[in-house]
C-alpha cells in the first residue's frame, strides 16, 4: 500500500521557533480523515496527496471534525528550454529536418530571430542576438553537458526514425552508466539533448493503480 508523506502550513514565520505550536497530524485515506493532534493556534492548513489529484483544504478545526474539502489539483503538462542560437533559421531547419519537429512560431516569418520548434509534448524556445553568443552546458563543464532532457518511451525507436532523417548522434543509443535507455543528439550550436527514459520505471501507483492511502506527517 502506497505510502507518501508531506504537510504544509501558513503560519507566521516566527510560530516555526515554537515548542508549543503543534502541527496537525492525520491518517486520511478515501474513506475516513482521522486527526491526532493539532495546532492550538487555528491557522489554515493545506494537505496534499503526493502522487498527484486531490488536495485537502481547510482549517485544522474543521479537519478535526471531519469537514474538509477535496480540491482537483493544478496539472503542469511540460516545460520549454530556452536556447540562445548563433542563427534561427538553421536551428529550425535542423531541427524539423534532422528530428521530425515543427515550427509553431516565428518572428518574423522571414529571416526570424525568435521561434518556437516542438515535437509532441517536447518544445524548445530558440533566439539569437548579433551581441550574444551561444553557450551550452558542454563548454562550461564537459561532465554535464547535457542541456534538455527529452523524456522519450521508445528511444529505440526514436532513434532509428532519427537515422532515417540522417540524423548525427553524438553519443549512440546505451543504457547509461546512470540507470537511462537513450541517446545524445547536439544541435548546430553545440546544445545536447539526451532523448530516453530510466531503464527502470517504477511505478509511484499500487498495483491496482489506485494509490489511495496517504500519511501526512509534520
Amino acid at each position: 500500500m502506497m505510502m507518501t508523506k508531506l504537510v504544509t502550513a501558513a503560519m507566521p514565520r516566527k510560530t516555526w521557533r515554537d515548542e508549543s505550536f503543534r502541527l496537525a497530524m492525520l491518517l486520511v485515506t478515501t474513506k475516513s480523515c482521522r486527526q491526532r493532534h493539532f495546532d492550538r493556534l487555528g491557522y489554515r492548513a493545506y494537505y496534499r496527496d503526493i502522487p498527484g489529484s486531490m488536495w485537502c483544504l481547510g482549517t485544522v478545526e474543521s479537519i478535526a471534525a471531519g469537514a474538509f474539502t477535496f480540491m482537483t489539483r493544478a496539472n503542469t503538462q511540460a516545460i520549454s528550454p530556452f536556447f540562445i542560437v548563433s542563427n534561427v533559421k538553421q536551428t529550425i531547419t535542423f531541427y524539423c529536418d534532422k528530428l521530425g519537429f515543427e515550427t509553431r512560431f516565428r518572428e518574423p516569418d522571414r529571416n526570424p530571430f525568435f521561434a518556437i520548434i516542438g515535437r509532441d509534448g517536447a518544445q524548445i524556445l530558440i533566439k539569437s542576438d548579433k551581441d550574444v553568443s551561444p553557450l551550452p552546458n558542454s563548454k562550461r563543464h564537459p561532465s554535464m553537458r547535457w542541456d534538455a532532457f527529452v523524456y522519450a518511451p521508445n528511444p529505440d525507436a526514436l532513434a532509428a526514425e532519427f537515422s532515417d532523417y540522417g540524423a548525427t548522434f553524438s553519443a549512440p543509443l546505451t543504457d547509461t552508466h546512470d540507470g537511462l535507455r537513450g541517446f545524445e543528439i547536439c544541435d548546430p550550436d553545440g546544445y545536447i539533448l539526451f532523448f530516453g527514459r530510466p531503464c527502470n520505471r517504477p511505478s509511484v501507483f499500487d498495483d491496482d493503480g489506485q494509490g489511495t492511502t496517504v500519511h501526512l506527517i509534520p
